[in-house]
């Protein structure tokens, strides 16, 4: 088994996600904490392993990784992940462009804090078709 990258977990608030939120070039991604970002990091769909199998099938590839600019937009793609999976929040550069599944594509620079999936999904409540941070409620 590979070793895991992204082991120290932050302490997960919805004050927290907030903040981060609004600074200028934070990001949000649900990503494999075995897996290490660089600024050179791809995207493709999430139906392939690598880089040359999206190729090989004819699947677009991304420079950058797909993320979301506020924590509480990360909620939307929350039912295709597990606690398998860590919430990165990274400062990086928004490339321009639109991931597969209509999300934000960013350079990676470097993590900001890392989150049990556990914890972060516990900051958030489904209202009025909705998500809302669990402190606004």
């Amino acid at each position: 088994m590979s070793k895991m990258i992204y082991k120290k977990r932050d302490k997960c608030t919805p004050e927290l996600l907030r903040q981060l939120s609004e600074k200028e070039n934070v990001f949000f991604r649900f990503h494999n904490p075995y897996r290490r970002l660089s600024s050179r990091s791809k995207s493709w769909e999430m139906g392939y392993e690598s880089e040359l199998e999206a190729i090989r099938e004819g699947s677009i590839v991304l420079e950058g990784k797909s993320c979301t600019k506020e924590a509480k937009d990360l909620m939307e793609f929350e039912h295709a992940f597990d606690s398998s999976y860590v919430v990165l929040a990274f400062e990086g550069w928004d490339t321009g462009q639109t991931g597969h599944d209509g999300e934000i594509v960013a350079t990676y620079y470097k993590k900001v804090k890392c989150f049990n999936y556990e914890d972060f999904v516990k900051c958030f409540d489904y209202i009025d078709w909705n998500w809302q941070y669990i402190d606004q409620i």
